[in-house]
């Protein structure tokens, strides 16, 4: 079913101007509607709404908070272990680092996102870090939850898929030569290894490029626990839907 281009930004929960943009930047298509008087509007069809809604992402529209602010706040939904830093949360929300980290620290002041200390392996050392999660038991995060599950990420942009995992993650693969572990034919192995690292960065990378099926098999392994099982079967359906658009 054909929709207008005020009727996608409203769906999407953004500006007019926003999606016109987005439009000429894809190069999608649009025609005039039939059967209208007057001046017809452009519309969109079934496919071009689609590529739409996978570029710039959904948030609602009759929410009290702002298009980035949920795109932070779905993020940290989407990702448990939370984040070491403020630009790998920039890189899953979809925004800008300077935009995040001014979003986050309000999120502190309110309630919604605490910073707390963890033990980090880095480059085969164990590491202080501190690390941005999501309040859960927070009341504020109860009273914005519902409008985070309304919200969709856009798709990441379409960059060149790695071959093997980045260096920076070989210590997770202590056994194992990941230098020899090709994303294409191990990527079963590298999402179990990664996912149950519990290493925010890790799992961000993980969900970014390995297939759902992987994510999804994951998930099914005994050391996972339930509620982390629903989180990765639900990200892993997710995944699915943005793949086949």
């Amino acid at each position: 079913m054909d929709i207008t281009i005020t009727g996608a930004a409203t769906k999407l929960g953004t500006s007019v101007h926003r999606v016109t943009r987005a439009i000429k930047r894809l190069s999608i298509a649009t025609s005039l509607a039939t059967g209208e008087r007057g001046r017809p509007p452009h519309v969109l069809d079934d496919a071009g709404f689609a590529r739409l809604l996978g570029d710039l992402g959904v948030t609602p529209s009759s929410s009290k908070h702002s298009r980035e602010e949920l795109f932070v706040l779905a993020a940290f939904n989407m990702n448990p272990f939370g984040f070491y830093s403020r630009r790998a949360l920039a890189t899953a929300a979809g925004v800008s680092p300077t935009t995040a980290s001014l979003i986050v620290n309000q999120l502190i002041v309110r309630g919604l996102v605490n910073e707390v200390p963890r033990l980090r392996r880095y480059a085969g050392r164990v590491v202080d870090a501190m690390v941005l999660e999501a309040n859960r038991d927070s009341a504020a995060w109860r009273d914005v939850l519902p409008d985070v599950l309304a919200t969709r990420l856009a798709s990441p942009r379409a960059t060149r898929e790695p071959k093997i995992v980045p260096r920076r993650f070989w210590h997770i693969f202590w056994n194992a030569d990941p230098a020899q572990l090709t994303v294409l034919e191990h990527a079963d192995l590298i999402a179990s290894r990664m996912l149950l690292s519990k290493d925010p960065l890790a799992v961000s990378w993980v969900l970014t490029h390995l297939p759902a099926s992987s994510i999804e098999k994951a998930a099914s392994l005994r050391q996972v626990g339930a509620q982390e099982r629903r989180w990765l079967l639900n990200v892993a359906a997710a995944r699915r839907e943005t793949v086949s658009m």
